[in-house]
């Protein structure tokens, strides 16, 4: 079950665009990756495109940095509706605590989507 619940994270996590920091960011990894969605059937056009264009800058000689934290999403780099949506998830998880709950209440409270 604990696998299921990380797999359905990892997936919400690259939809969302959401960059992992890690200490060391390997640009062979960040390139394979990009690589890996130009070829998966099932990623949109849109996102192809992006990571195309990524790609070509880090062959450029872009700095990892640069191209990992590109995309459609600007300012904090997150998409309002995905973390709303994040939020009212764990609000309604009936294994998330109370304390947990609340604070996304007050989160979702505050968000100006």
């Amino acid at each position: 079950m604990a696998t299921r619940a990380l797999l359905h994270a990892h997936k919400s996590a690259l939809r969302s665009r959401v960059v992992l920091k890690v200490p060391f960011q390997n640009a062979g990894t960040v390139a394979g990756g990009l690589k890996a969605t130009l070829s998966n059937p099932g990623v949109s056009e849109e996102a192809k495109i992006d990571a195309q264009e990524r790609l070509g800058a880090l062959d450029a000689g872009a700095a990892v940095e640069d191209v990992q934290t590109g995309g459609a999403n600007t300012g904090s780099g997150k998409n309002p509706g995905n973390v709303a949506g994040g939020l009212k998830s764990t609000i309604n998880n009936p294994n998330t605590s109370k304390d947990a709950k609340n604070t996304a209440k007050d989160k979702l409270h505050n968000l100006d989507v």
